[in-house]
């Protein structure tokens, strides 16, 4: 069964990766994917926290889960972020750097957890928690369709 995911960037890495503004989402890299159980086919929302707002870079089928070693090679890239696993997508959307979630479909995102359904953690009633999507998060189908609108159809990641 198809998964969705959600990988936090920090701001320094939306940052230096801005200039890349169009381009397919044909790559990401963490240290969680495999312990949240991410697979070939599930999906990965890249997303970042702004000034207490939400922002959507677009979103990414998992072709593959591998090595920065194995990355560099596929990608033909020598200086990948040092991280244990790196994620290469079979479809993507272009990357979008400007693209704030609605704060009313912020509020509606739910995430799966081994006990409950959990929500993001907002500090008031506009102003997400900087800390609230640090790690790799697992939505509920139906929070993952409600990001899904907001962006274009897939297309091929290379």
């Amino acid at each position: 069964m198809k998964k969705f995911f959600t990988h936090y960037w920090s701001n320094e890495t939306w940052k230096t990766h801005s200039k890349q503004q169009g381009e397919p989402l044909g790559h990401t890299a963490g240290n969680q994917f495999r312990k949240r159980g991410a697979s070939p086919g599930d999906s990965i929302c890249v997303l970042t926290i702004q000034a207490g707002r939400l922002f959507l870079l677009g979103r990414m089928v998992v072709d593959r889960v591998c090595s920065k070693k194995e990355a560099e090679k596929l990608l033909g890239i020598d200086d990948l972020w040092n991280a244990e696993e790196h994620i290469l997508a079979s479809t993507a959307t272009p990357k979008d750097f400007t693209l704030e979630v609605p704060v009313k479909v912020a509020k509606r995102l739910r995430f799966i957890t081994s006990s409950k359904s959990k929500t993001l953690r907002f500090v008031d009633d506009t102003h997400l928690d900087k800390q609230t999507l640090r790690s790799v998060r697992q939505l509920e189908p139906a929070s993952a369709s409600f990001l899904d609108e907001l962006l274009p159809p897939n297309t091929s990641a290379q």
